[in-house]
Parts: structure tokens; sequence; C-alpha cells
């Protein structure tokens, strides 16, 4: 009978140790497959925007069902990136905030740097340079003395986006700045051990780097990192396929051969897609294919790009400033419950006024915080 006792329990703890390592097995499977599912998402994204965002929304709802928080928040943020691509800094705010207010939640301080990296490449490409480095540094600082293979890969991100909101002051100091800030972002991803997902991101950096030392007129220097750059990227990743070919031209231009320089700026506007996306991309491509056609006297085709430049710009331009109008009303609802009557209604006779000066001056109070 104790022997029988014995096998029992025994049976029992075989059964509970056997169905430990069956749930374990498969809650291991479950996250390799969103990290997988991320990771390819993040190269669609930059290929075909609408097909993205239906395989985000799927990506959200799947993570939601398994109760896999971390990849709701890198969801969220795969979709503000899409929706920075498209040119609808609207979506890309919202998606960006959802992201950061449950990264706060679960504690998930790489999806916090996330999240603060899109906010602030938003407002970097709205010219909003100040709120744009304010989320950046919030994003190093999240990342500050952490080591692990996301915060490198994170905060490598948030340093080329940083590079946005240095601007295109030519003035030399700056454009060192610029350089040395693309330098660190390769030193960040080469922790990445992942091969696959290493070269990915060093496209970007690569580029950039290439990008910087043609602005300083190295060319030799400049061209060693498009060479990089060309030999990593993918031929179905529209946005760094054209991004690369873009900076090729802009060097081109830059050295004044318009030739070579026109034909890699062509080639960047053709890869990518005719449908509504990669808005900021075109409007870039376009202002330097209308400023090479002018500078080689070529008037008719300078006619013809710089009307395409205009009228993508002025759609780009309503919806930043419907943004913007979203970002203040929000904004100035919050300030009325902690701010001076007086500077209250200062901020709303401006917001109705419909004109820059809301923001500036949400800019400036924000600062102050």
């Amino acid at each position: 009978m104790k022997k029988l006792k014995k096998l029992i329990t025994y049976a029992v703890k075989g059964i509970v140790f056997l169905s430990f390592l069956i749930f374990h097995n498969i809650k291991g499977q479950t996250k390799i497959y969103f990290e997988d599912e991320y990771n390819r998402l993040k190269q669609c994204v930059q290929s075909d925007i609408p097909s993205a965002l239906k395989q985000i929304d799927r990506l959200i709802l799947d993570a939601r069902n398994s109760g896999e928080k971390k990849f709701i928040v890198k969801g969220l943020y795969l979709k503000s990136f899409a929706y920075l691509l498209k040119g609808e800094p609207d979506s890309c705010f919202e998606n960006a905030q959802q992201s950061l207010d449950l990264a706060e939640e679960i504690h998930y301080k790489e999806g916090q740097a996330l999240a603060y990296r899109m906010l602030g490449t938003q407002y970097a490409k709205m010219e909003t340079f100040d709120l744009a480095m304010q989320n950046f540094d919030r994003g190093l600082n999240i990342l500050d003395k952490m080591n692990s293979q996301e915060s490198y890969e994170v905060k490598g991100l948030i340093l080329n986006s940083k590079l946005i909101a240095l601007g295109d002051d030519k003035e030399v100091n700056v454009m060192k700045e610029k350089l040395n800030v693309s330098l660190q972002v390769i030193r960040a991803f080469r922790h990445i051990k992942n091969p696959e997902l290493r070269d990915n991101q060093m496209v970007s950096a690569y580029t950039n780097v290439g990008y910087n030392y043609a602005d300083l007129g190295n060319t030799d220097s400049a061209n060693l990192y498009f060479k990089r750059a060309l030999s990593l990227v993918k031929p179905d990743n529209y946005y760094l396929q054209a991004a690369v070919n873009h900076d090729i031209g802009y060097l081109h231009l830059k050295n004044r051969n318009y030739p070579e320089a026109i034909a890699y700026l062509k080639k960047a506007l053709n890869i990518l897609p005719d449908h509504e996306g990669f808005v900021n991309k075109k409007i870039e491509v376009l202002k330097n294919l209308s400023q090479a056609y002018s500078e080689s006297g070529d008037q008719s085709d300078f006619i013809i790009y710089s009307g395409e430049l205009k009228k993508l710009t002025d759609i780009s331009n309503k919806k930043i400033f419907t943004a913007w109008k979203n970002s203040c009303r929000i904004k100035i609802s919050q300030f009325n419950t902690r701010m001076p009557k007086f500077l209250f209604i200062q901020a709303s006779l401006f917001f109705i006024a419909g004109n820059d000066s809301a923001y500036r001056f949400l800019s400036l109070q924000i600062k102050t915080e």
C-alpha cells in the first residue's frame, strides 16, 4: 500500500512537472511568434503601409487575446511609425501616446523609450525641435545604464531620429555634431547580436553617416558608407532603398554633378510606391530634385517637379496644422487646471486665431514645466 502511495505521489509530481514544462514551452513559443511578427512588420511598414497597418492591427489583437502587453506596446509603436511615414501626424501622435501610456502602466522601459522616440520624431518632422529634443532626452534617460539587446536598438533609433531635430543648419559645428551622433548610432546598433536585425538597422545608420560626410565635403567617406548601406538594404524595403538613393543623389548635388544627382534622385522617387504614403520622404526627394533641375538650368523640369513639391507640401502642411490644433486643444484643457487665468485666456485666443502662436506659446509652457 505504501509503495502504491509513493508511486501515485511520484506520478502526480511528474504530471505537475510535465504540465509546467508544457506551459512554459507554449509561452516561450508564443513570445517567439510575436517577436518574429514584430520584426517582420518593421520591414513591411517600410514597403507597403496599407498592408502593414492591417497586419499590425491583427498583431495587436492577437497580443491582447494572449495577454502579451509588451507586444501591444510594440504594435501601437509600429502603428504610429506607419502613420509617421504616411504623413498622418494626428494618428501618429494618438498611437504613440497609447503606446507610452501602456508601457508606463506595465513598467516596460524599452517600450516607454520607443514611444518617446516616435513622439519626438513626429515633432521633429513638424520642425518643433525643442519638443522633439525633450522627448528624445526622456527616452535616452530611461535607457541610461541599461544594456539589454533591445535597449541598444532603441537607443540607436532615438539617436537616429535626433539627427532630424538638429535641423539643416550648414554651420560646421552643427554638421560635426550630426556626424558624431550618427556614428553613435552605429556603435549602439553593433551591440545587437541578431545579424539580420542588426543589418536591417545598420542601413539607415550607414546612409546617415554618408549624408553627414557629404555635408562636410568628405566625398570618399560618404561613398564608403553609402556602399555599405546599399549592400545591406533589402530590395523590397522601398523606404530605405529610396533613402539611400536620395542621399547618394544629394552627394552628387553638393558636388554639382547634376546628371548623376538627377539620376539618383529620380530613381529614389520612382522606388516609392504611387499610393498615398511616404509623404515626408517624397517631399525631401522632390525638394532636392527641383533644386538639381534649377541649378542645371533645366527650367521645364524644374517647373514640373517644383509643382509636385508644392502640391505635396500643401497637403502635408494642412495635416500638420490639424494635428497642432488637436494637440493645442488637449494642452489648453490641461493647462486650464493649473495655469493662471490670464495665461489660459491668452492661449485660447492664440488657438482661436488659428496661427502658429498657439503652439509656440504651448511649447514655451511645456518647456518651463
